[in-house]
């Protein structure tokens, strides 16, 4: 019976992949978006390198489409395309065998209700130039290959890889650093554990290497842009929309406003330092707390919304959406309710009902979600952000699962 299981399962998963494959290529040709906004900046960088302004790695990508004089729509649709297909090998977390047959079949359509959901958002962005795809299909696969290596050349590549997805969104650097310093606390102050026995030397040194090939990429390509006070204002406006000049009351804290630009724009000459200080100083502890706390339940309980992408983007192209945009937006809800509650109860059993997986599995994605939480409660938040934090929580319960019972891979934490 198991043996059947996992075989529905394997057949469920691809299928559902494919469907959401499928539903990506016929969405993003019926409605092929031009770029506008952050995905302008995107593209354009695409041709002109000394029009840099954030991005990293993907730049290099879509030079290669703009070099061969692709429509910015048609490069979006084969890269987001081609990102889907290396996302969803990534996160398959193995045909699923545990001892108790209950627990398989409610976690093998857990697994495909999140693909369902996960994947109706990468739908609406099919034709878009955005980051976010290309950055959790690179992110996961680097990840997926050296966790998963058995030399030391894999584990290179796989090292290289995320640093490559690192450069698309500095930001997640951050929330790594945050998760990391969950992870130690966790286990030194609440476990008692000895650094030593819970680090591996290999683990440090591939987390370094990743890094300063994010930042070294991301680096260079701000030294040969001509925007280098665009660069800088960007930087600093994440900080202005999440925390110094954001709301206190939702739905707008850490939202986007051209009052936070333009603060930034005007203190250019000021240094970060002593503008948080004077905000510290300025604000109560209570008022910086409810500018916190809102921003947390904002980011954990709004709507993860991407609707409003090709809304915008097809409207610039001349082509009809607003025949489909009330269905298509119905639907949305209805798979982000969905999809919120099957990684809750996922998770719920990961950590309650599943023997053989390993404490360092749970804290790590325990870890992974307080060190989002914490880059969301300081600077700009956005709903697609959580495209990072749901990828991240995927692919770490993957992992944990393929690691627990009968699964065992060799993974090598």
């Amino acid at each position: 019976m198991l043996n059947k299981i996992k075989l529905n399962f394997i057949k469920m998963y691809v299928t559902t992949s494919l469907i959401i494959l499928i539903g990506i290529l016929i969405f993003g040709y019926t409605y092929p978006q031009k770029p506008y906004s952050d995905f302008l900046i995107h593209w354009n960088q695409g041709r002109y390198s000394s029009m840099y302004i954030k991005g990293g790695f993907l730049v290099y990508i879509y030079s290669i489409f703009s070099y061969l004089k692709f429509e910015a729509s048609t490069a979006a649709l084969i890269i987001n395309s081609i990102s889907w297909v290396v996302f969803s090998a990534s996160c398959y977390p193995g045909a699923l065998n545990y001892t108790n047959r209950r627990v398989d079949i409610a976690i093998n359509n857990l697994i495909i209700l999140i693909t369902i959901s996960f994947g109706y958002w990468w739908i609406a962005v099919a034709s878009t130039v955005e980051v976010m795809t290309v950055h959790v299909a690179m992110l996961c696969a680097g990840l997926k290959i050296f966790i998963y290596a058995n030399n030391k050349l894999k584990k290179i590549v796989g090292a290289v890889i995320v640093g490559l997805a690192l450069s698309m969104r500095m930001q997640v650097i951050v929330a790594l650093l945050f998760a990391t310093i969950f992870y130690l606390i966790i286990f030194i102050i609440i476990y008692k554990k000895d650094v030593k026995k819970i680090i591996r030397k290999e683990y440090i040194l591939a987390v370094l290497f990743s890094v300063a090939i994010g930042i070294s990429i991301e680096l260079f390509l701000r030294n040969q842009s001509n925007n280098q006070t665009e660069i800088e204002v960007m930087q600093r406006s994440q900080l202005y929309i999440g925390l110094i000049n954001s709301d206190k009351k939702l739905p707008s804290c850490g939202a986007w406003s051209q009052e936070a630009i333009n603060n930034a724009e005007k203190e250019l000459n000021q240094s970060l330092f002593s503008i948080v200080e004077k905000f510290v100083e300025k604000e109560s502890i209570v008022d910086i707390s409810s500018i916190v706390v809102c921003k947390i339940t904002r980011s954990m309980f709004s709507k993860f919304y991407v609707w409003w992408i090709p809304e915008a983007g097809v409207s610039q192209n001349g082509k009809e959406f607003n025949s489909i945009r009330s269905l298509y937006i119905a639907v949305e809800i209805v798979l982000n309710i969905i999809g919120r509650i099957s990684i809750c109860i996922l998770l719920y059993l990961l950590f309650c009902k599943i023997d053989g997986i390993k404490l360092g599995y749970k804290i790590i994605i325990v870890s992974i979600f307080f060190g989002f939480m914490s880059v969301y409660a300081l600077l700009e938040f956005n709903p697609r952000y959580q495209f990072q934090l749901v990828a991240c929580l995927v692919f770490a319960t993957g992992v944990a699962l393929s690691s627990s019972g009968k699964n065992k891979l060799k993974a090598v934490i």
